[in-house]
């Protein structure tokens, strides 16, 4: 796949844990790709360093998960080893992909 940016790259190497952490962000926060997760971390670092300065004005905000039903799922998610960690995200994958279980659709039945 070709994705042309005009903006700058770099690679990072990271170690296991370090990686396993911003899966983990990237999750917890809902980001559609773990480059977005990076940023992110990296720019809350930047405000972290610098402050809110012009260094970092344009630093997105993260959304907390808030509710508890989502918390429920990140530790969940959390305490399954890798094997685990793959099933589940194959199965919220499948359910995501599938149109019915989406809010608002037709057959779309939620319940408390």
């Amino acid at each position: 796949m070709n994705v042309s940016t005009n903006k700058p790259r770099f690679s990072v190497t990271l170690s296991d844990e370090v990686y396993k952490a911003v899966d983990d962000y990237k999750f917890e926060h809902r980001f559609k790709n773990q480059t977005q997760a990076v940023a992110a971390l990296v720019e809350l670092g930047l405000r972290e360093v610098y402050g809110n300065s012009e260094k970092t004005e344009s630093a997105p905000e993260a959304s907390p998960v808030a509710d508890p039903a989502e918390n429920e799922l990140v530790n969940i998610y959390r305490s399954l080893n890798d094997i685990g960690q793959t099933a589940l995200m194959g199965t919220a994958r499948g359910l995501a992909a599938n149109p019915d279980m989406k809010r608002g659709s037709a057959s779309n039945t939620e319940t408390a």
